[in-house]
């Protein structure tokens, strides 16, 4: 097994059982550590538990309710982890440095069947299809269409098309826009509520199943079947046959 670790994060919220405690924030520390099964990532962010899970799950439990004890947070919190399949065992510790002139706090771990598994995978994200203009919707993945140079080698075109969307992507990116080539970046930026723009030659090109076409408007349906999506927003005609529904922006 091997570890990943979060340590010294510090929110400050309203938790407590005791009146005193009640209508007032207070600082929590965590540190937590999670034991994970050892895969063969090759680099690849995608294979692996991310960090931004770890303080996903403590920011997504802290907002789903308030709670009285350490206890029952850390119960959440890990339940959320643990609803990664890479994740085996979770340990936290929770401080409360503010309840006087000492460090109060727990020290617990969870694993697999200790806890309510919560949280699980992300609903599907908002795919929108800007074709060659249009402006980057936040909070959606966008897609753009490029001018790739045309040569007489497949596979050299292959990569030529790529290229030129990844290039009108980047040429796209201002304040709240971002790119994006793996499926963690994706998730990261959305949850900061940015407008991504995707580029595709990391996941196209190391599919186990790519897509037979690198038309711009084929990898958006692709991109749709890799990711869950059963509808696109499309400011432009998508011309590839789709068995996604598609809906004019």
């Amino acid at each position: 097994m091997d570890r990943i670790f979060l340590r010294d994060h510090v929110v400050e919220i309203e938790i407590g059982a005791f009146e005193v405690e009640r209508g007032t924030r207070q600082r929590l520390r965590f540190h937590v550590e999670v034991e994970v099964t050892r895969v063969r990532a090759g680099d690849e962010v995608d294979l692996i538990l991310s960090y931004d899970r770890i303080s996903e799950a403590i920011a997504d439990e802290l907002a789903a309710r308030r709670v009285n004890l350490l206890e029952t947070l850390a119960d959440g919190i890990a339940g959320r982890i643990l609803a990664h399949p890479q994740a085996q065992a979770v340990r936290l510790v929770i401080e409360k440095p503010d309840r006087g002139p000492f460090t109060l706090g727990i020290d617990v771990t969870r694993r697999r069947g200790d806890v309510t598994v919560t949280g699980g995978a992300a609903p599907a994200p908002r795919i929108v299809w800007l074709g060659h203009a249009g402006v980057p919707v936040a909070g959606a993945i966008n897609c753009v269409a490029g001018d790739p140079v045309q040569v007489s080698d497949p596979q050299a075109q292959r990569r030529l098309d790529l290229l030129a969307i990844e290039q009108a992507a980047w040429q796209r990116v201002t304040g709240g826009v971002t790119v994006a080539a793996t499926r963690t970046e994706m998730d990261w930026a959305l949850r900061q509520g940015l407008a991504v723009l995707w580029a595709p030659s990391k996941m196209v090109l190391g599919a186990s199943e790519p897509p037979a076409s690198t038309a711009p408007d084929a990898l958006v349906l692709w991109l749709a079947k890799i990711l869950g999506v059963d509808e696109i927003t499309a400011f432009v005609p998508i011309s590839a046959e789709s068995r996604v529904r598609v809906v004019q922006g």
